[in-house]
């Protein structure tokens, strides 16, 4: 704290006053006399433009410190140590002690000098106060008496903060307050991880139950293929039952996990009743026996088209469908092939339901392009006037067929894919009986999907 921060800062006397600092000081001996008496010659012959009547305090310590190198060194030299390694000098440096120009020169463990201060106090004026000493037997000794803030010779003692009975209050408060939602969150979190182990243990109960449904349906599917093996040879003909098990499999699936996550008790009776159903195979029969089983087959039916039929699509199905529309122009007004049955078209029309009826014949020969077939189909639901679609419109989906069996490598499987799909849509929704469930508008986007190339999107 010096008297240059006095001048220079702007601060008012009344709040400056009461300032104390400390000063680096020294008291001159007798070696410091013989070297002032020596500084004019030295002065006047090595440094003749220094122009330094007297040396001060900065030369005074600056000459002890290279004393203070110069001893270390020569202590290394005459030990024979490198004065090169400067871990072994700093060494040397803290053991050298003697006298110099500012007295007793003498290093701490830190490698700072062992010296007294001037004790400096702002009492008023223009400059500080040397008011005493700190001695480097660290005792104060002072001169004159300190003056502290607001001009005043007493100490001033700060007032301690006791804390008072509403502070210890609010502390006990908030004490208890963080332990309790500590401990609520303890508890959730416990009953979060039961939840997650009871869940984690209904999913391998319904892969069990999945994969033992498969084992049966696939020995169902090989006695059905015998059965209709055995049907064929009698009747004369060959042929290759379709076999639906994957797509009845997918659909248990879907039930049973619905039934480990619904919690309304009516949704879990109707999915119990569906898979009931599905398993006695009576989901898809006409109503039989009496007005409450009639019943009961009715709301399974409708629950299974409320949940699994009018559902908004997702996944790749939205996908691929979303792709394909978006290539036709909304101003297109393709033309439509003629309705009108042709001969040959007119005495197919009846073989469609058959399971026996080829369509891959039609496709092999393109006797029959995959349009047409789809054409005999709605036209023979009568799904056009039913659900007042124009033929402009109807175009605009007849060519989302043509996209379906466009290919850059293998156009003719894309024909034989799409073609096959649309059959297989045919036979499913005819012998399952779901044309007497279905919406027309149900059945026009069934047959609307079947050409898709996706196996997903045609399950």
């Amino acid at each position: 704290m010096t008297s240059e921060f006095i001048a220079s800062t702007d601060l008012p006397e009344r709040e400056l006053v009461g300032l104390i600092g400390l000063v680096s000081s020294f008291e001159e001996t007798a070696h410091t006399a013989q070297f002032r008496a020596r500084w004019p010659s030295l002065n006047e012959t090595l440094y003749p433009a220094a122009k330094f009547p007297e040396p001060t305090a900065f030369a005074l310590f600056s000459y002890d410190v290279v004393t203070l190198f110069a001893h270390a060194i020569h202590a290394a030299i005459s030990a024979e140590t490198d004065v090169y390694d400067g871990l072994a000098l700093m060494d040397r440096i803290a053991q050298t002690t003697f006298i110099g120009l500012t007295g007793n020169i003498t290093l701490d463990f830190n490698y700072d000098r062992v010296s007294q201060y001037s004790v400096v106090n702002y009492q008023g004026g223009a400059n500080m106060r040397t008011v005493g000493t700190w001695r480097v037997d660290q005792t104060l000794h002072l001169t004159t008496p300190l003056r502290f803030s607001g001009n005043t010779t007493e100490i001033p003692f700060l007032k301690e903060d006791v804390p008072t009975s509403e502070s210890n209050t609010v502390f006990i408060l908030v004490i208890v307050l963080s332990t309790t939602i500590v401990v609520i969150v303890g508890v959730l979190l416990l009953v979060a991880v039961l939840m997650l182990r009871r869940r984690r243990a209904q999913v391998v109960n319904l892969e069990v139950q999945n994969k033992q449904l498969n084992l049966e349906t696939r020995a169902l599917n090989s006695r059905l293929d015998t059965l209709s093996e055995m049907t064929s040879a009698e009747s004369g003909r060959t042929t290759t039952s379709p076999v639906i098990d994957i797509p009845v499999n997918q659909v248990l699936s879907l039930l049973w996990r619905l039934q480990g996550t619904v919690h309304s008790p009516k949704d879990l009776q109707d999915i119990n009743a569906a898979i009931e159903a599905i398993q006695s195979n009576v989901l898809f029969t006409p109503e039989t026996k009496d007005a409450n089983t009639a019943s009961r087959d009715l709301d399974t039916r409708e629950w299974i088209r409320a949940t699994l039929i009018e559902s908004p699509w997702t996944g790749e199905a939205q996908t691929g469908l979303s792709r394909a529309m978006a290539s036709i122009s909304l101003s297109a007004t393709g033309k439509v092939d003629s309705l009108d049955q042709s001969g040959q078209l007119a005495a197919t029309i009846p073989g469609l339901a058959d399971p026996d009826f080829d369509i891959f014949t039609y496709a092999h020969t393109d006797a029959m392009p995959l349009r047409s077939i789809f054409v005999a189909i709605v036209q023979e639901r009568g799904l056009l006037s039913v659900l007042g679609i124009d033929k402009v419109k109807f175009a605009k989906f007849a060519k989302v067929l043509d996209l379906a069996c466009e290919g850059t490598t293998n156009a003719f499987h894309n024909v034989l894919h799409s073609a096959h799909s649309l059959q297989y849509a045919h036979y499913i929704l005819t012998s399952s009986g779901l044309y007497n469930i279905l919406s027309p508008l149900d059945a026009f986007a069934a047959f609307l999907l079947s050409p898709s190339k996706t196996s997903a999107t045609r399950a």
